[in-house]
């Protein structure tokens, strides 16, 4: 009776191990509880260089060329400046200071003077904290209104980022100072300025430059608007050194215009 009793223990015991072997097989796998990931930090996109095509490249050496020659020891300030918004005036200072930056190898700033609408940062994927007004008004350091183009010698900043700005005065001896500092920083300054016609102001600039290069759309702009802001920019101190018909590339040495 008790081997019985034992053998049907026995028996007992091992279904009761087998039920527990099998429900341990069975037992679902319970993955880890996911950690909260940190949203990534906005990151600025780094403008992009395309190889310029060989047609391109011919157009901007024609540019290139006859404004260094007009600059002492081919360096120093550039200002382009239109008749009107739609003139192309900010493409052609892009597109000159990106061939500068890429193609010459000269460290190259691009300095947006439009204060009421201001697009160069913005067209190289930056998002700007500071300005050349803070620096000039506020004190602080001109490399904070400095950004870097990576993997190029180019440079992007901006006159002002605020849309109340006050008009800036560029006779002011904090604006010398801030042009004093960008000459010994920099090859070239390709300074984009808005039409006189828009910001009168910023004909203010036109001294301040080594040379002025008009940009004139091609069939487009009238001839009295052209001499009209030829005008303006001498009277304001400035020296003209070529005409650049947009939307044709063609880049005229002033002296051809002398009958403006």
């Amino acid at each position: 009776m008790s081997k019985i009793f034992e053998a049907l223990e026995h028996a007992r015991a091992e279904r009761k191990a087998q039920k527990a072997d099998l429900l341990t097989a069975v037992q679902p796998v319970v993955a880890p509880a996911p950690q909260p990931v940190a949203p990534p930090s906005p990151k600025i996109q780094p403008f992009s260089f395309q190889p310029f095509e060989a047609k391109f490249e011919r157009e901007m050496a024609g540019l290139y060329h006859p404004i260094i020659s007009a600059l002492p020891n081919g360096k120093g300030i550039v200002l382009f400046i239109g008749t009107n918004e739609t003139d192309g005036t900010s493409t052609m200072a892009r597109e000159f200071a990106s061939f500068m930056a890429v193609h010459v190898g000269a460290s190259t700033l691009l300095f947006d003077a439009d204060q009421e609408k201001p697009s160069q940062l913005a067209r190289f994927g930056i998002r700007g904290s500071a300005d050349f007004e803070q620096v000039v008004t506020d004190g602080r350091s001109v490399d904070e209104a400095i950004y870097a183009v990576r993997n190029t010698g180019l440079h992007v900043g901006a006159l002002s980022l605020r849309p109340t700005s006050r008009p800036f005065v560029f006779g002011s001896p904090r604006a010398d100072h801030l042009f004093t500092q960008l000459r010994q920083r920099f090859d070239m300054v390709v300074i984009d300025a808005p039409p006189p016609t828009v910001a009168p102001d910023v004909l203010g600039l036109s001294a301040k430059a080594d040379g002025v290069v008009l940009v004139i759309q091609a069939e487009q702009t009238r001839f009295h608007q052209a001499k009209r802001t030829k005008e303006l920019i001498e009277t304001n101190g400035g020296k003209l050194i070529g005409i650049v018909f947009n939307k044709r590339r063609f880049f005229i040495p002033d002296w051809i215009y002398k009958r403006l």
